[in-house]
């Protein structure tokens, strides 16, 4: 590969400013602009309290829980509610599948 410089006046590598090199037809390479990556919704972002904390200071907004990081109160609540009422549900349905399979045999 050989070196390519990027034609725009900015030339520091930040977050909004990545390329790539790539190879085109003709032996030539190219530069290519990335763009940002989408929020993944994996990431838990609260936006209740993002609205709470945006006047109180940087000491009050951090957090230290062992689960849920920096999600309200109420929404880690529900997250730890729905989780244990799917897992009752699997082990109900695991029991009752192995009861139809004891009373098959």
């Amino acid at each position: 590969m050989t070196r390519v410089s990027k034609s725009t006046r900015k030339t520091y590598n930040t977050k909004s400013n990545k390329y790539r090199n790539v190879k085109v037809p003709g032996n030539n390479v190219r530069i290519k602009k990335i763009k940002k990556k989408g929020r993944i919704l994996s990431k838990k972002k609260c936006f209740i309290s993002q609205k709470i904390n945006r006047f109180t200071s940087k000491k009050k907004k951090s957090l230290n829980r062992p689960f849920g990081d920096k999600i309200h109160h109420s929404v880690l609540k529900k997250i730890i509610i729905l989780r244990s009422f799917n897992l009752k549900a699997n082990k109900k349905i695991c029991l009752f599948k192995y009861n139809i399979l004891q009373t098959k045999k």
